[in-house]
């Protein structure tokens, strides 16, 4: 039978008290990391609010809302109305380059920012005003916007959960 001494006791003590000291530096590494993510989301959204505010004061809601209506029936806008919803798509791009920030960030849910999918895709293709601000204003997005646009652009398929459809088949009216 083994003994065990003082010694042997107080070793696996240290040993014990070392493994709780890497533990607890790991935890406390895991929270540094989770913070910084919070707080560049926070400074993202600060940063994407104090945009879309800029970009709403050149918006008139009386003509957006006859634009739209127009636009929608199929009747002729003045030059005033096509430059609104234009600007009124700039401020809708905004919104979805802050929430692809957020989603890689993995603040937002997966299913989120796949319905984004949707709705980017639809009206880069069935959109002009959306059309043409993407034509103008591609470039003042992040890189990572950009790419993730055309890659939903030349792509034909957009994968939600685990089905994959196309485009094309998606109801996006909603």
């Amino acid at each position: 039978m083994k003994k065990y001494t003082l010694s042997t006791f107080s070793e696996v003590s240290q040993i014990i008290s070392a493994l709780s000291v890497v533990i607890s530096l790991i935890y406390v590494g895991a929270q540094v990391n989770q913070n910084t993510k919070a707080t560049q989301a926070a400074m993202r959204q600060s940063i994407a609010d104090n945009d879309i505010t800029y970009l709403m004061t050149g918006l008139d809601n009386s003509v957006l809302a006859v634009a739209n209506y127009k636009y929608y029936s199929n009747i002729e806008l003045s030059e005033l109305e096509k430059n609104q919803l234009t600007a009124q798509q700039h401020v809708n791009f905004r919104v979805f380059e802050n929430a692809f920030f957020q989603y890689q960030q993995e603040l937002l849910e997966p299913e989120t920012w796949a319905r984004y999918k949707i709705i980017i895709k639809g009206l880069l293709t069935n959109n002009l005003a959306a059309k043409k601000m993407w034509s103008n204003m591609q470039k003042s997005f992040t890189k990572s916007f950009q790419e993730v646009v055309s890659l939903l652009l030349e792509d034909n398929t957009i994968v939600i959960g685990p089905n994959t459809k196309t485009v094309d088949s998606l109801d996006i009216s909603n």
